[in-house]
């Protein structure tokens, strides 16, 4: 797997910070929070999602799905899942690894 040296402070660090950050943002005005976040926040948002790897794999640890879950529990959107909800084989990155 890879070596994940900045797991830790992506998802107990930059991911909360973040969070609290747009939480008190949208206080002041509306928030649009859009990018490439790098985590496959669902299964259905890996195409190999048996491999053993994948927990291993920066983008797909536990840690990291379970982050952004965190976040939109802060009343936030996926928003290619609410408009694509039962979107299968949607990919924006594919690992030539």
């Amino acid at each position: 797997g890879d070596k994940l040296q900045r797991l830790d402070f992506r998802t107990k660090v930059w991911d909360r910070r973040m969070g609290e950050y747009l939480v008190d943002l949208e206080k002041k005005k509306p928030v649009i929070f859009c990018g490439d976040l790098n985590v496959a926040h669902l299964d259905s948002d890996i195409w190999n999602v048996g491999a053993k790897h994948l927990a291993k794999s920066a983008g797909t640890t536990p840690e990291e799905r379970q982050s952004f879950s965190d976040l939109l529990a802060l009343g936030f959107v996926d928003a290619f899942r609410r408009l694509n909800p039962g979107a299968a084989g949607w990919f924006s990155y594919w690992s030539v690894r």
